[in-house]
């Protein structure tokens, strides 16, 4: 018998796909996606197989086919078994993930072209304005700095709605003042970028920036500007026989060290190592994060020379470790003993690059590469716990990060132990890690900086906003009980002990937040240029249920 139409019977699911983006948010389709998560399912509904997929461009790399060799073959992989952490998935190749990562970091050609051409543009339209204001004599020189110089940038594809990002600094003469080149050098920025819609920016100084359109591509440009001093001056922090403060000043000297020292190979290793720290979340130098910065990576390889040799070296980290190499014999740093390792600016050799760095992000470093050789892959994301949070805004007048960064962990540390000893808990977890003497501290806290209005806030993680009235201490056996009464304890017997209750001074974290940072601000333990700033006003304000990270 033959029919003419298949009856209608219940489809079985045997497969479910589910795309994320890369920050591991679901979204609807292949195109938002970056990779996917696929769930198999046996005849009996069981699950069969879960596994991660990339998507690459919008391309399902599960679909892609890879020619096979005899000696190798796509059976033949071994996928983790059923029961363990990540079933489904490939056994990890640190040599395929590598792979992977040398692709994704090819510079893309055409959209380097057009970034050349728009560096010819702006620079020419820099010089335009420099003659037009008449200040040629007052100008050192006009350079294009930061990682796209460099060729350390990580590769911009057609269409990307954040772009590409270009730095031109004008580099003053010596001997040009501060407000006088702060003012010529927003000026010049505005002119050149005028009919881009140019806005203002603030760092160190204010500089002019805006969003540049060239053949349907954005790019966003500086006109950032700075002033001449040498190697010397900058490691000295004196001019003119007078101290000085450093900003960007060293970002010339940087940009022409790193085109001068990083072969192309190197270059290369380098955009390895800032993708892959990207995506594992220890990338960013802001006070926020407190991690890698791109010039950072750069001098990890420049000492270390490849992305494979960095990860050996947090892999089998040496708690004190210096990283000092440079041009120069004489210019070598001698080791922080702050500092869990040292890794000195290869052109300042009185700069420890990982003063700016959090112990709790050297930690995840040193836990994540080992991992990665262990597995071949990166850790899952970082989880987090949910906090009750009190939060201290405050204006800061520093302009260095790294001093900046150092003062708000110190000011950080010494709240903390107030608000503890005042009986609002605020969590401080001990993480061990492998090659460090001591525990990892990770507290309840965040940091940030608003670099707009140079605000910075410091977060903490409570059990409560209110606690108990009064605390409960154990009395010592031999204590005068009617002496304890007589100062106004009140006295109670618990299961045949002497307990003393101490009323406190503050129950609501708020109240007790804004007498550290005030009435006691000098007595808190805070960094004298905190408490300085301190001193010239505080926001305090609460949130329910706010997010804290741990190491991993």
């Amino acid at each position: 018998m033959i029919l003419s139409e298949m009856p209608e019977i219940p489809e079985l699911i045997t497969r479910i796909e589910m795309f994320y983006n890369d920050k591991d948010e679901q979204v609807e389709s292949l195109e938002e996606a970056t990779w996917k998560y696929v769930t198999t399912f046996n005849d009996d509904d069981s699950i069969d197989e879960q596994y991660r997929v990339e998507i690459i461009d919008g391309i399902d790399q599960e679909y892609v086919e890879e020619e096979a060799t005899e000696d190798f073959k796509e059976s033949d992989r071994e996928r983790i078994p059923k029961g363990q952490p990540d079933a489904g998935q490939w056994v990890g190749d640190g040599g395929d993930y590598n792979k992977d990562l040398k692709e994704r970091v090819k510079p893309n050609t055409k959209m380097k072209t057009l970034q050349k051409e728009v560096d010819k543009e702006i620079t020419d339209k820099v010089w335009e304005a420099i003659y037009d204001m008449d200040i040629r004599d007052k100008i050192k020189t006009v350079e294009m700095q930061g990682s796209f110089a460099k060729g350390t940038d990580l590769p911009v594809f057609e269409g990307d709605s954040k772009g590409s990002d270009l730095d031109l600094f004008v580099v003053f003469k010596s001997d040009v003042g501060e407000e006088e080149r702060n003012n010529l050098g927003f000026e010049i920025g505005m002119k050149a970028l005028d009919g881009k819609d140019p806005y203002e920016q603030n760092a160190t100084s204010r500089y002019a920036e805006a969003i540049f359109e060239h053949k349907g591509e954005k790019m966003e440009v500086q006109v950032v500007p700075t002033r001449h001093l040498t190697r010397e001056q900058i490691e000295n922090k004196e001019y003119d026989g007078k101290e000085i403060t450093i900003g960007m000043e060293r970002t010339p000297h940087q940009t022409k060290f790193m085109k001068d020292n990083l072969t192309p190979e190197m270059q290369e290793e380098t955009r390895m190592l800032k993708s892959f720290m990207k995506e594992t979340k220890l990338y960013d130098s802001s006070m926020k994060s407190q991690g890698f910065s791109g010039y950072s990576t750069e001098s990890l390889i420049f000492n270390l020379g490849s992305f494979d040799a960095v990860v050996d070296y947090f892999a089998d980290f040496k708690e004190g470790s210096t990283l000092n190499k440079s041009d120069r014999e004489d210019n070598l740093g001698v080791g922080n003993k702050d500092n869990l390792f040292s890794l000195y600016d290869p052109i300042d050799k009185n700069r420890d690059l990982i003063s700016a760095f959090s112990p709790v992000k050297i930690g995840r470093t040193i836990e994540t590469m080992r991992y990665f050789k262990e597995h071949g892959k990166i850790p899952d994301k970082i989880s987090t716990v949910e906090k009750d949070s009190v939060t201290v805004k405050y204006n800061n007048s520093v302009t260095n990060e790294d001093t900046l960064a150092g003062q708000a962990r110190k000011s950080e540390k010494g709240i903390i132990k107030q608000l503890n000893k005042m009986g609002f808990n605020v969590e401080v977890k001990e993480e061990v890690v492998k090659g460090l003497k001591d525990p990892i501290q990770v507290p309840r806290t965040k940091m940030d900086q608003d670099k707009d209005s140079n605000e910075v806030s410091l977060t903490f993680g409570v059990d409560s906003y209110e606690i108990d009235e009064y605390s409960k201490r154990e009395l010592n056996p031999k204590a005068n009980i009617e002496a304890v009464k007589k100062g106004g304890t009140r006295v109670e017997q618990i299961d045949g002990k002497n307990y003393g209750f101490y009323k406190r001074p503050y129950t609501n974290i708020a109240d007790a937040l804004k007498f550290l940072t005030t009435d006691n601000v000098e007595k808190t333990g805070m960094s004298k240029g905190t408490i300085g700033d301190m001193k010239n006003g505080v926001k305090i304000s609460t949130k329910s249920k706010d997010k804290f990270e741990n190491m991993l």
